[in-house]
C-alpha cells in the first residue's frame, strides 16, 4: 500500500464521528450548491445538544438539512451569501445574516496570515474518491474551494467522498494529504431540479442578444430566468467559433459545444477550452464533460478575476437584472430592501467585458414584473428606496428587453432615459416620459 493510500485509510471516520467533532461555538462553512448531504444531516441531527454553531453556506444548496428553520437561530445561527428561495425564509424574518462579496475577492481578508477573526473552524465539502496518484476531484463545482484552502480561511476540513463526482481538467483536484478527515457518502444526493422556462419573451430577447454577438466572441452567461434560456432558444445557433469563459454554465451551453457552435478557436487565453468554475448538472451534460479535455474547471478567484476576463479579446458578458433606473443603475440583489439573490459575478464580468478589447456588457430583463398581483415596469425613474445597487450607472452598456436594445455607455442622463423608455412596455411609456421630464428637464 502506498503512503497516500495508508493516509487515506487512516483519515476515514464515520459520518457520526465527523459531525461529533463540531463543538458549540464552532463556525462551519458548507461548500456551495454541491453540499455534503450526509455530513449536513448528521450535524443537523445534533440540534438538541449544540448551541451557537454558526453555519455559513451559499443559500442555494442541493438539499435542506434543516438550516432554514428560523426556530434554530440559537442552535445554528445562519449566514448566507446568496438569498435563494430557502434562505429567504430566515432572511425575511431577520433570523439569518447575509455576506455581500464578489467571488474573486472572497479570500482577500486572509491574504494577511495574521487575520484569523473570521476564520471557520470546519469546512465541509464533497470530493470524488482519489485517483491512482492520491488526488480527489471537486466534481463539477469548484467555486472558491481552492482559494479558501490556500488562503487559510478554515482550520480543518472534512470531505464527503461521493463516487458519482466527475473529473475534469484545469485545476480541479485536491490531494489526500490536504484533507483532515474523510467520510463516506451514505445519503443519496437529490436529483437536480430544473425549472427552465421557455417563453415567447425569452425567444424575442434571444433574437436581440444574437444581433449583439459576433462570430469568434467569447461569451459568459449569468443565471436568471431570461439568460438561462438564451442558449436553448437559439440566441447563438447562427454563430461560428464562439468561446466560453463563464463562472457557471447555464442551460444549453454544453450542447453548443456538442454541436460545434462553440470551438474556442479565437479565445485569447485558454484557446479551444471551455473554462468555468461550475458546470451546471443539467441532464446529460456532465457525462459529456467528464474527463473531456475541452472542459476545464478553475477556482472562481481566477475565473472571475477582472484581469482574467479582460484578457479575452471580444469578451461578451450577458447577464440579467431585477430592475434598472433612468440613469442606468442596475439592481440585481434585492427588491427594495428585500434580499432576493446576491451580487454574484456580474460586477466582475461587467468590468472585465468593458475592459476587453472589443468586449460588450449586456443586461437582459423582461420589461415588466408582477409584484403583489400588480404589473409594474422594471424600467423605472428611480430605484425603490432601500434597493441594493449592484452595477453603477457608469458601467451599464447594452440593455435588452423584449421591446429592443438600448445603448447607454457614453450617453447623458437625458439620452439614457429616452433610450430606456423606448424599450419599456408600451403601457408604461407615457408615465415614464412624464417622469423623465420632471427629473431631467425644466
Amino acid at each position: 500500500m502506498s503512503d497516500w493510500q495508508e493516509e487515506y485509510k487512516n483519515k476515514f471516520v464515520s459520518v457520526k464521528e465527523a459531525a461529533g467533532m463540531v463543538k458549540s461555538g464552532d463556525r462551519v462553512f458548507i461548500s456551495p450548491v454541491n453540499d455534503p448531504p450526509a455530513l449536513s444531516a448528521a450535524l443537523a441531527a445534533r440540534k438538541n445538544e449544540l448551541k451557537n454553531v454558526e453555519i455559513t453556506l451559499s443559500g442555494v444548496p442541493a438539499s435542506d438539512a434543516g438550516w432554514y428553520d428560523p426556530s434554530l437561530e440559537d442552535v445554528f445561527p445562519l449566514t448566507v451569501f446568496f438569498a435563494g428561495s430557502l434562505a429567504r425564509r430566515r432572511l425575511d424574518v431577520r433570523a439569518a445574516d447575509f455576506t455581500p462579496f464578489i467571488f474573486s475577492l472572497y479570500s482577500k481578508p486572509w491574504e494577511d496570515k495574521r487575520e484569523t477573526a473570521g476564520q471557520w473552524d470546519w469546512f465541509f465539502q464533497v470530493v470524488s474518491p482519489p485517483d491512482k496518484y492520491g488526488y480527489c476531484s471537486y466534481g463539477n463545482m469548484i467555486w472558491h474551494k481552492k482559494s479558501m484552502r490556500v488562503g487559510g480561511s478554515y482550520k480543518k476540513t472534512i470531505a464527503e467522498v461521493d463516487a458519482n463526482q466527475i473529473r475534469t481538467f484545469g485545476d480541479n483536484s485536491i490531494h489526500v494529504s490536504e484533507i483532515d478527515y474523510f467520510v463516506e457518502n451514505t445519503k443519496p444526493r437529490p436529483a437536480p431540479v430544473f425549472t427552465l422556462e421557455i417563453t415567447d419573451l425569452s425567444r424575442t430577447i434571444a433574437g436581440y442578444v444574437s444581433s449583439l454577438v459576433r462570430d469568434g466572441d467569447t461569451i459568459q452567461l449569468g443565471t436568471g430566468t431570461v439568460t438561462d434560456a438564451l442558449a436553448v432558444v437559439g440566441a447563438f445557433d447562427d454563430k461560428h467559433d464562439l468561446g466560453i469563459h463563464t463562472e457557471m454554465t447555464s442551460h444549453g451551453m454544453v450542447d453548443l459545444v456538442k454541436r460545434g457552435v462553440v470551438t474556442g478557436k479565437h479565445k485569447t487565453i485558454h484557446p479551444g477550452k471551455v473554462v468555468a468554475s461550475c458546470f451546471w448538472p443539467e441532464p446529460g451534460a456532465l457525462d459529456y464533460v467528464d474527463m473531456n479535455p475541452v472542459f476545464e474547471l478553475y477556482d472562481v478567484d481566477y475565473v472571475n478575476d477582472v484581469r482574467t476576463i479582460s484578457s479575452h479579446d471580444n469578451m461578451v458578458a450577458i447577464n440579467t437584472a431585477i430592475g434598472i433606473d433612468f440613469t442606468g443603475q442596475i439592481a440585481v440583489e434585492s427588491i427594495g430592501p428585500r434580499l432576493w439573490s446576491a451580487p454574484g459575478g456580474q460586477m466582475e464580468f461587467a468590468l472585465g467585458a468593458l475592459y476587453s478589447k472589443g468586449g460588450r456588457y449586456i443586461v437582459c430583463l423582461a420589461s415588466t414584473a408582477t409584484v403583489k398581483g400588480k404589473t409594474v415596469s422594471r424600467i423605472m425613474p428611480q430605484l425603490e428606496a432601500g434597493t441594493m445597487l449592484t452595477i453603477p450607472r457608469s458601467l451599464t452598456d447594452y440593455v435588452v428587453t423584449e421591446y429592443g436594445i438600448a445603448r447607454l455607455l457614453g450617453k447623458s442622463q437625458r439620452q439614457r432615459a429616452n433610450e430606456l423608455i423606448s424599450i419599456a412596455h408600451p403601457d408604461f411609456r407615457a408615465d415614464l416620459k412624464k417622469a423623465a421630464q420632471k427629473l431631467f428637464y425644466q
